[in-house]
């Protein structure tokens, strides 16, 4: 106990230093290209004072990016594999139209997804039939639709 508080302490005192040192010691500890990121993000001088401010603009610098062309190739090449049900099928094209930015047309896509990439071939009729042109909001009802069809269809 007595070697761990040492440490302890030494982290600790970041904590209770002004925020403007706390700035100066993570753009020191980031390295030189800290404040260039920094400058980029438009930050103004007195935000640039405020850890928390600097801390986000940082975390939506660095944050989590998708590459949406690399997410819509996956996809586009999505098939449904041997022994996947069309449950866990629908749910994969789903999942992976999340990250491709499609907005008012990701249902169309992932219904043609579907159409193409279904092992049972006279399962595009069914779906065709499913989801016609519905209205509005009526896309997830024409998918479980289409997937208890499919599961008629291919003995699930």
């Amino acid at each position: 106990m007595e070697k761990t508080l040492p440490t302890v302490s030494r982290c600790l005192w970041f904590v209770w230093e002004p925020e403007v040192r706390q700035v100066s010691s993570l753009l020191y500890c980031l390295g030189e290209e800290a404040n260039d990121v920094l400058a980029s993000t438009n930050i103004t001088e007195e935000d640039r004072k405020k850890f928390d401010v600097v801390l986000k603009k940082f975390d939506e610098f660095f944050g989590v990016w998708h590459n949406i062309i690399f997410g819509r190739a996956r996809f586009n090449q999505c098939n449904q594999l041997p022994g996947e049900s069309a449950e866990k099928y629908i749910s994969e094209l789903y999942r992976l139209a999340e990250n491709c930015k499609y907005g008012a047309m990701k249902d169309e896509l992932i219904r043609d997804r579907l159409v193409v990439g279904i092992l049972d071939k006279s399962v595009p009729a069914t779906v065709n039939g499913l989801w016609h042109n519905g209205g509005e909001g009526q896309n997830d009802h024409q998918a479980k639709g289409c997937r208890s069809g499919t599961r008629t269809r291919i003995g699930i």
